[in-house]
C-alpha cells in the first residue's frame, strides 16, 4: 500500500503539474474521510484555498448536520467557505445521482475558481472501471485530471487515506448511506471487490495496469484517426467533411467523443447525414449537418436563450461591448473614415437614448441596404448567405426600437442609411 506523507504528496501534485502555485485553488468538501483528508493536505501547502459544500437534503436531516460541521471546520480554520443546497423535484424525473453531480459541477464552476479539486482515490477508480464494464461503457475509470478538475489522492487507496486521517487526527462525518448495498456502487464497493481481493492477487493493480494500457492504445488510435482524416479548424470551431466515414459510426464516435458525444449520438449522425440542418448536443459542444460537412462548435450559455442581450445608452459611448466571442467598440464621430464590412455608421440624429444588442430571434426581419427598400427576414437572409444554423446564433445584431439597425459584419438596414448632410454618427467597430 503506498501511504500518505506530506512531502511526497507534495513531490506528487508538484510532478504532474497540476496547478500553479498562484493559481486559485476550489475544493469540493462532503466532510466524509476522503475530502477532509486532501482538504487537510491541501491546508499544509501554500495554494490559494476555497471550500466548496453542497448540502442534498438527504438521510432525514443528517446532509444538513455535514453541512454545519464542514462550515464550522472552515470557519475555525479561517478557510473560505461555500455553500449552497440542493432539493431534486421527483416529479420532473432524472437519475437524482446524476441531477445531483451536474448540479454539483455547475455550483463548483459558478464560483470561478481557476481548480476544482475532488477527493477521488484509487477505490473509487476500480469501482468506477467494474461499474462502466458491468454496464457495457467502457473499461475506463476516473481520470486523474480532465479539464480544471483534479484529483489528487487517485494514487492513494481508501486505507491509505484513512491511515492518514487516523494518524493526523483529522476529523470527519461518516455518512450512513455508504454502507447500504441499495446504490450499484456500494454493492461492487461492499460486496463484489472484497470478494475479489480475496480471490485474485493484486486484483487492484492489474485493472488499473489494463485501465493504462488501454488509454495508451486508444491515445494512439486516436491520433492515427486524425492524421487520416480531414479536420478543419474553424472561427468557432471544427469542420469535418461528411463523406469520409463511409456511414461508419464507430470511426466518426472516435473522431467526436473529444466533444463529449456518444456512440448512440454518432450512430444518429451517420443516419441523418442527408439532412442538412440536422443538430446534435452533448454537455459542451453542438454538431450540426452542414450539406457535405459536419461542424462543431463550444455551446454558448446565451446562443439558445432568446433573451439574451445587452443595452447601450448614447450617454455610455464611448464603449466596449464583450458579447458572445467578440468585442463592439462604441464612439462618437463627426465624419466617416474607415469603411469595412466590421464597421458600421448610424447617424445620430436617427436615434433615441437606447441600443441593444442581441442574438437572431424566429420572425426577425429587416430592410437590407442596397435593395430599395424591399423587407427581407433573416431566416432568408442568412439562407441566401449560406450561413449555417450554429453561426447565426452567434451573429450580433444591433438593434433600435425594435428594429434591426445592423447585422454586425454583414448588412446594415436601410432605415439608418447616411447622407451627405449627416454631421453626428455613433461608429460601431466589431473586433474578434
Amino acid at each position: 500500500m503506498l501511504e500518505i506523507e506530506l512531502n511526497s504528496f507534495i513531490r506528487h501534485i508538484k510532478s504532474k503539474n497540476f496547478f500553479e502555485i498562484k493559481k486559485s485553488i476550489l475544493i469540493a468538501v462532503s466532510g466524509g474521510i476522503d475530502s477532509m483528508a486532501l482538504l487537510h493536505l491541501m491546508q499544509q501547502t501554500d495554494y490559494q484555498l476555497g471550500i466548496a459544500h453542497v448540502d442534498h437534503n438527504t438521510r432525514n436531516g443528517l446532509s444538513t448536520r455535514d453541512a454545519e460541521f464542514v462550515e464550522k471546520y472552515c470557519n475555525d480554520h479561517k478557510l473560505l467557505f461555500h455553500k449552497t443546497t440542493f432539493t431534486h423535484d421527483s416529479n420532473t424525473g432524472g437519475n437524482f445521482h446524476k441531477v445531483a453531480h451536474d448540479f454539483r459541477y455547475k455550483f463548483f464552476e459558478s464560483l470561478g475558481y481557476d481548480y476544482i479539486l475532488t477527493a477521488h482515490h484509487q477505490d473509487d477508480h476500480i469501482e468506477s472501471i467494474m461499474l462502466n464494464f458491468l454496464n457495457g461503457k467502457s473499461i475506463e475509470g476516473i481520470a486523474e485530471s480532465n479539464g480544471n478538475i483534479v484529483r489528487p489522492l487517485m494514487p492513494y487507496s481508501k486505507e491509505a487515506i484513512r491511515k492518514y486521517a487516523m494518524d493526523n487526527k483529522v476529523p470527519f462525518v461518516e455518512d450512513s448511506s455508504n454502507h447500504t448495498d441499495a446504490y450499484d456502487r456500494n454493492y461492487i464497493r461492499n460486496k463484489v471487490l472484497p470478494i475479489l481481493t480475496e480471490k485474485f492477487d493484486h486484483v487492484t493493480e492489474k485493472l488499473t495496469n489494463l485501465v493504462i494500457r488501454h488509454q495508451e492504445d486508444n491515445t494512439l488510435f486516436e491520433s492515427l484517426i486524425k492524421s487520416n482524416l480531414s479536420y478543419k479548424q474553424t472561427k468557432n470551431g471544427v469542420s469535418l467533411n461528411a463523406d469520409q466515414f463511409d456511414n461508419n459510426p464507430t470511426l466518426l464516435y472516435h473522431s467526436i467523443k473529444e466533444f463529449g458525444f456518444n456512440r448512440d449520438q454518432a450512430n444518429n449522425v451517420i443516419r441523418a447525414q442527408d439532412n442538412t440542418g440536422s443538430l446534435f448536443y452533448s454537455n459542451t459542444h453542438t454538431l450540426l449537418i452542414d450539406r457535405q460537412k459536419i461542424l462543431i462548435a463550444p455551446i454558448q450559455e446565451n446562443i439558445k436563450n432568446d433573451d439574451a442581450s445587452i443595452s447601450i445608452t448614447l450617454s455610455d459611448i464611448p464603449s466596449e461591448i464583450k458579447f458572445l466571442d467578440v468585442l463592439l467598440h462604441f464612439e462618437k464621430v463627426n465624419q466617416i473614415d474607415d469603411q469595412a464590412k466590421n464597421i458600421v455608421y448610424i447617424p445620430l440624429e436617427l436615434l433615441n437614448n437606447k441600443l441593444l444588442i442581441r442574438t437572431w430571434r424566429e420572425g426577425d426581419y429587416f430592410y437590407p441596404f442596397g435593395m430599395n427598400g424591399q423587407k427581407k427576414t433573416l431566416k432568408k437572409f442568412f439562407a441566401d448567405s449560406h450561413i449555417n444554423r450554429i453561426d447565426k446564433h452567434r451573429i450580433p445584431l444591433l438593434i433600435h426600437n425594435d428594429e434591426i439597425v445592423w447585422i454586425a459584419n454583414h448588412r446594415s438596414d436601410e432605415r439608418y442609411r447616411y447622407t451627405d448632410t449627416v454631421m453626428e454618427f455613433v461608429k460601431v467597430t466589431l473586433s474578434l
